[in-house]
C-alpha cells in the first residue's frame, strides 16, 4: 500500500478522506450481506480493509498524522465492524442472541483497548510497539482475525450456529488477555498504598489530617519514568 500514498497525496487526498471512504464501503458491504449477496459484500469489505490500512500509511508519508485522525480511524473502524454484524444478523435472524453477544463483545474489547491505552499513558508505560494515537496491544482478536472470521461466516453459512459462538469466546479471551496485561504491566507496578502516602508526605509535608487534600498528588509520575516504561513494555 505504500506505493499508493505519494500519488494520492499529490491529488490532495488526505488520510481522513481515505478513512471516511473506507467506512462508507463497510456500509455498502453490510447492506450486501443483509441482502443475501454475501460474496459481493465480502469483496467490498476486503476493499474497505485495504483502505483502512492505507490511511495510516498516507498519514505518515504525507505528514498528516493527528490525534483527530486517530480518533476518527478507531471510531469508524468499530462502527464498520458493528455494521457488518448487523448485516449478518439481518441475513440470519434466527441467531439473534449470538449477534447480540458479538456486539457486546466488541463493546467490551474496544473498552479494554482504550482503557489500557489511557491507563498506560497516565502511568508512563509503553504497552505497544507501535507509534499510534492509541496503544494497541497484541491480542487474539485483532483487525485481521475479524476479517478472516467474516470470510469464514460467508463461505460456511451452514456452520454459523457454532462459528459465531466461537468468535464470542475469542472476544472474551481477548478481554481476559488485556485485563491480565493491565494488572501485570500497570496496576501491579504501583507501590503499596502506605508507600504511596509516605512518598506524598515527603513531597508536600502532608500529615494524616491532610491526606484527603493531597490525593491528587498520588498520581505523580514514577521516580524514573524511562525505567518504568521499559518495565511495563517488558511485561
Amino acid at each position: 500500500m505504500k506505493p499508493l500514498a505519494p500519488p494520492l497525496a499529490r491529488l490532495g487526498v488526505t488520510a481522513n478522506h481515505v478513512t471516511i471512504v473506507s467506512f462508507l464501503l463497510t456500509l455498502v458491504a453490510a447492506a450486501l450481506i443483509a441482502d443475501g449477496r454475501s460474496l459481493a459484500g465480502l469483496a467490498i469489505w476486503i476493499l474497505s480493509r485495504i483502505g483502512d490500512g492505507l490511511d495510516g500509511v498516507l498519514a505518515r508519508d504525507a505528514a498528516q498524522t493527528s490525534a483527530f485522525g486517530g480518533y476518527l480511524d478507531i471510531t469508524l473502524d468499530m462502527a464498520g465492524y458493528a455494521a457488518m454484524v448487523v448485516g449478518f444478523a439481518v441475513a440470519h435472524p434466527a441467531l439473534w442472541l449470538a449477534w447480540v453477544a458479538v456486539l457486546a463483545g466488541y463493546v467490551v474489547v474496544i473498552t479494554t483497548t482504550l482503557a489500557l491505552s489511557d491507563a498506560a499513558r497516565r502511568s508512563g508505560c509503553q504497552v505497544s510497539l507501535t507509534n499510534r494515537t492509541f496503544q494497541f496491544t497484541p491480542a487474539l482478536t485483532e483487525a485481521g482475525e475479524t476479517s478472516v472470521m467474516y470470510g469464514v461466516w460467508v463461505v460456511f453459512p451452514q456452520h454459523l450456529p457454532w462459528l459465531v459462538w466461537v468468535w464470542v469466546a475469542a472476544l472474551a479471551f481477548t478481554t481476559v488477555q488485556r485485563t491480565v496485561l493491565a494488572w501485570r504491566g500497570i496496576l501491579a507496578r504501583r507501590p503499596p498504598r502506605r508507600q504511596r502516602w509516605r512518598r506524598n508526605a515527603r513531597c508536600d509535608g502532608a500529615g494524616p489530617r491532610s491526606r484527603g487534600r493531597s490525593r491528587s498528588s498520588t498520581a505523580a509520575a514514577p521516580d524514573s519514568p524511562s525505567d518504568e516504561s521499559r518495565a511495563c513494555a517488558a511485561s
